[in-house]
């Protein structure tokens, strides 16, 4: 488990990073669909990262077992609960944006709020 937590990691990053791309590309270009794109990334994110947090809480007692300090390993998981909670409710705040507007007309600064907050 302590292995699949450390390929796991990755991807809410790589999410959050195309999401701040996206939103980016969708200030650039209004009426294409990137800022619908943003918000998929930010729940793709989430996902990912309630995927990483739990095999990360798995591998903890194989860590703490093999002598990495016990303080350390508490920290990082407060900052996995910390980010897994503002990446859930992103999360939930893409799901309205995507479900109140058509990606062509939602508003410009609900879709930069989303991403600032995911990052």
């Amino acid at each position: 488990m302590v292995y699949l937590h450390h390929i796991l990691i990755h991807f809410p990053i790589a999410f959050g990073m195309a999401a701040l791309l996206f939103a980016m590309l969708g200030f650039a270009r209004p009426a294409s669909r990137w800022r619908e794109q943003a918000s998929m990334m930010i729940l793709l994110g989430a996902i990912s990262a309630l995927a990483a947090a739990f095999t990360g809480f798995l591998a903890a007692d194989e860590i703490i077992k093999s002598g990495f300090a016990e303080s350390r390993i508490a920290l990082h998981r407060l900052s996995a609960v910390v980010a897994t909670t503002v990446f859930a409710v992103a999360a939930v705040g893409a799901l309205l944006q995507l479900q109140a507007t058509p990606a062509s007309s939602a508003p410009r600064g609900m879709t930069a709020a989303i991403v600032a907050v995911a990052l």
